[in-house]
């Protein structure tokens, strides 16, 4: 019974871990095309979750490694020239230098 209770217990803090967590709607503010590989978003509300754990709440990044990359960086150009508001999912956080981390866009909706 005690060797049940130990792998529950390690497989529970095995699986642990911070996923798809929702920012709320919003505009972007600024849209910068930055030279670590991402299309950082910078919104205009504190709108990204602390789940994912990341330390900074205002910023969203776009990575050139994402599969609809073209998809989601056209849609976030039309809503940042047409003023459209946003919301989406985040995953994970991107590092920068072991200091900044970023919340990851995994899905992006645009909102009227």
């Amino acid at each position: 019974m005690k060797t049940i209770k130990i792998l529950f217990l390690l497989f529970a803090f095995s699986t642990y871990g911070y996923a798809n967590s929702t920012f709320t709607t919003t505009k972007i503010k600024t849209l910068i095309v930055h030279d670590y590989g991402g299309i950082l978003v910078v919104l205009q509300d504190n709108t990204v979750p602390s789940a994912e754990g990341c330390n900074v709440k205002k910023q969203v990044i776009l990575r050139r490694d994402h599969y609809l990359f073209k998809e989601l960086y056209a849609s976030l150009l039309a809503a940042f020239h047409h003023k459209t508001s946003i919301s989406g999912v985040v995953n994970g956080c991107y590092n920068i230098n072991n200091v900044t981390s970023i919340p990851i866009i995994t899905r992006l909706d645009s909102n009227n």
